[in-house]
């Protein structure tokens, strides 16, 4: 059965199976852009109950929204233009769009306008039922996916450098085998004293670090992008692919430091580009 639900601008088409609607990444379960499920002849966002339209709530965002286990997250800005002006992560029943919780955080160092907060998706273990999500504010946060409690969080711009890219712009973490990985440009101590886009990946239970990956000194030379590219994980091919503006590698494991198997050199003017696998 096709389920729809729409949250004013933000849509998501649903199936009566748990595990088949549950989209745990940004671009879709397989990272690809790509949904295995059909969507309606037809639909209209006026009329709750009517043209295959279940339900919708004054909630929405710039951001793709996470399903799992029968839930909605995302994350968007609230009380536009008010001193309390900030971010939040959204949990709403997918079958009802019930509101269960938001968690608040407030919105810093940085030159984002309110029409782009909540600019990342959000990404989850689903069996340890955790979600993880970026803030504009250069928080890590990893919540409990049923109650929003939190259970870690890591501030990356106060710790590692992090900064925002123009107007804000900022990568989506993904999780893969016990990490979170994110990409970011940051500028800290040693040998990330230069500031350059960088890819970092934390303990999805603990929120320690885990292993740093930075370009190649001769691809320094072009600091690329502003910390869009999001790696994408091929569980076929045992890879995980880094943007190719920083590497391509090869890992028998998520928690082996990334070895480069192949590199691309952007051209002047490229930004933001995030790797899909696709099969052969």
């Amino acid at each position: 059965m096709i389920r729809l639900a729409a949250a004013l601008t933000l849509a998501a088409f649903l199936t009566a199976s748990a595990q088949a609607a549950d989209w745990l990444h940004w671009r879709g379960p397989t990272q690809n852009g790509v949904s295995t499920e059909k969507l309606p002849d037809s639909f209209e966002l006026t009329t709750v109950g009517k043209n295959n339209l279940l339900w919708k709530q004054p909630f929405g965002g710039r951001a793709a929204p996470l399903v799992m286990n029968g839930k909605m997250y995302f994350i968007n800005g609230f009380d536009t233009a008010k001193a309390t002006e900030g971010e939040r992560v959204v949990c709403l029943d997918a079958e009802t769009g019930k509101l269960e919780w938001d968690y608040r955080f407030s919105v810093f160092h940085t030159d984002i306008v309110s029409s782009r907060l909540g600019w990342t998706s959000m990404t989850a273990d689903p069996k340890a039922g955790t979600v993880f999500a970026h803030t504009t504010a250069g928080f890590l946060l990893a919540l409990d996916a049923k109650t929003g409690k939190l259970l870690w969080e890591r501030q990356l711009t106060e710790e590692f450098g992090r900064v925002t890219g123009y107007g804000g712009r900022i990568a989506s973490p993904i999780f893969d085998e016990g990490l979170v990985i994110l990409g970011l440009v940051n500028s800290s101590w040693g040998d990330q004293a230069r500031g350059n886009s960088r890819f970092v990946a934390f303990d999805s239970k603990t929120g320690e670090v885990v292993w740093w990956s930075s370009p190649e000194r001769h691809l320094l030379q072009q600091p690329c992008g502003d910390g869009g590219q999001r790696p994408a994980v091929d569980h076929q091919r045992c890879c995980r692919r880094l943007p190719p503006c920083v590497e391509g590698p090869h890992r028998r494991t998520a928690l082996e430091p990334p070895l480069q198997r192949w590199h691309h050199q952007p051209q002047p003017g490229d930004r933001r580009q995030s790797c899909v696998c696709l099969p052969r």
